[in-house]
């Protein structure tokens, strides 16, 4: 059924504001900014409560864990998707 159904076509105009500005080369969050706001964060606020509140190694260690994989899935899903595009 869904086949069936048109899609929606975008009107395209050369003088559309949103697109007739030449790609940036400088980045809004600086690399330094992605890694403590993705990494060094989460790990302070893991550490806080897996040794503050819940007191155990166990949490902290699985916490750290899945703060890595996700991290590092989520690039690669990133790069792959890239590199296909």
């Amino acid at each position: 059924m869904l086949d069936r159904l048109e899609p929606f076509h975008p009107e395209f105009s050369v003088e559309n504001h949103a697109i007739m500005y030449p790609f940036q080369q400088n980045e809004t969050v600086p690399t330094w900014a992605l890694g403590v706001i993705v990494v060094i964060i989460p790990v302070i606020l893991i550490v806080g409560v897996g040794y503050g509140i819940k007191r155990s190694i166990h949490d902290v260690h699985n916490g750290i864990l899945g703060l890595l994989v996700s991290v590092l899935l989520s690039t690669i899903f990133t790069q792959v998707m890239k590199a296909l595009c």
